[in-house]
């Protein structure tokens, strides 16, 4: 029994590290099933080596608890005459921390990634932070310079980094144009199979790992294509409602989010960043020309 236990716990555990640890849990979702295996297989060896050594580190201050887990593992389980030995309680120590680890080191090295963003690579988001915070709070430091907020905080940030490395290594190139949307606060204009055109702002987080293959928009423009030049005719301007909606007071009962679209990646045939202001720009200087 322990020698199945022994195969078994190592490989679940490289499974959580991988499908947690945002480093590799992005890439790991577009990868057959045997990939997949592979990967937590190798994860597994790694954790149960490292767990290892931790435990033969400290076995002398673990003795007490090996004695007791060899003891109620030859009353309790059913092992073969060969496994009753004095290392079992060593080795069950072992392997709970291999499952302990699969699932908390996953998390530490995210906290330490989101740590790393936000400290070193989104340095004036940090500060806005510290200062909303901070007024907030009134000004108070201890109530929130806690454990548990700046975790939450720098957890926040841990996906941000290993994201875009993972879009890169993938070469996924619709992620891509989402996530340069999303840094430059741009909208994404997308042509849908059926003629339809949204121009729209990116709601929620890109996850190329969601196998939902969905896509939420706050919609600003929709229009459709001419099925012979394909031009686009755009028909309704969302923003300019927000607009009124926000200095006039209009539609009063009516929040912004009630307009949010969600449709299939399927479904979209092309997309690009979209600048309303440019735009209305190219639109001011092809009226001009046309005198």
């Amino acid at each position: 029994m322990l020698k199945a236990v022994f195969a078994f716990i190592p490989l679940l555990a490289g499974y959580l590290f991988v499908t947690t640890l945002h480093e590799t849990r992005f890439h790991i979702r577009r990868q057959n099933s045997q990939a997949v295996y592979f990967y937590a297989a190798f994860a597994g060896i790694v954790l149960l080596l490292f767990c290892t050594a931790l435990t033969w580190w400290f076995r002398e201050g673990l003795e007490p608890l090996t004695s007791f887990l060899r003891n109620w593992a030859d009353e309790n389980l059913p092992l073969e005459t060969q496994e009753r030995e004095s290392s079992t309680g060593y080795w069950l120590v072992t392997l709970v921390l291999t499952l302990l680890s699969g699932f908390g080191l996953s998390y530490f090295f995210n906290l330490l990634q989101g740590m790393w963003t936000l400290l070193f690579e989104k340095t004036d988001q940090l500060i806005a932070l510290a200062v909303n915070g901070i007024r907030r709070n009134k000004w108070n430091l201890l109530r929130y310079c806690n454990i548990l907020s700046l975790t939450r905080i720098f957890y926040a940030y841990s996906s941000h980094a290993p994201l875009r490395r993972a879009v890169r290594r993938m070469n996924a190139d619709f992620e891509e144009i989402l996530l340069r949307a999303e840094d430059s606060s741009m909208g994404v204009m997308f042509s849908m199979r059926s003629g339809k055109v949204y121009v729209g702002m990116i709601v929620g987080a890109v996850d190329p790992s969601d196998s939902r293959d969905m896509i939420r928009i706050f919609p600003l423009i929709s229009g459709y294509r001419q099925n012979e030049t394909l031009k686009v005719n755009f028909t309704t301007f969302y923003y300019k409602l927000y607009e009124k909606m926000r200095n006039e007071g209009q539609l009063p009962h009516l929040t912004p989010a009630i307009f949010e679209i969600a449709f299939c990646f399927s479904d979209v045939q092309s997309a690009t960043l979209f600048d309303i202001e440019a735009y209305i720009e190219f639109q001011r200087d092809k009226s001009e020309s046309s005198y």
